[in-house]
């Protein structure tokens, strides 16, 4: 995906698969690629916030987690309404955790 500057779309499948380790390993994959490469990094989150809904809560919670890794500003409002919404409290916190890396993030780049 490096060498090709794209997110394959199965990707987003193991990112979001019920079985932890699968999910695991793809959540370790991201990590190296919006580290080596933020922009490629953030293809994921359009496709992994269009599947939110539809997954399972133990799920979500890794989804959102990499949204904060990879999101930027504009994917806060999106985040907020699961913090409004009928999640359970573990959902909502991951939420706010995905809200609260994304504004570190962008605060740290304007005290650069």
């Amino acid at each position: 995906m490096m060498e090709q500057k794209t997110i394959f779309p199965a990707f987003f499948y193991l990112q979001t698969h019920e079985r932890w380790s699968v999910r695991l390993g793809a959540m370790v994959a991201m990590e190296e690629i919006i580290e080596q490469n933020k922009m490629l990094g953030e293809q994921c989150v359009g496709p992994l916030w269009e599947r939110f809904s539809a997954l399972n809560e133990q799920v979500r919670g890794d989804v959102l987690y990499i949204l904060g890794e990879a999101g930027d500003r504009d994917i806060i409002p999106k985040l907020e309404t699961v913090l409004s919404g009928a999640y359970n409290a573990e959902t909502k916190e991951a939420a706010g955790e995905a809200i609260e890396t994304i504004e570190k993030k962008f605060s740290n780049r304007s005290v650069k």
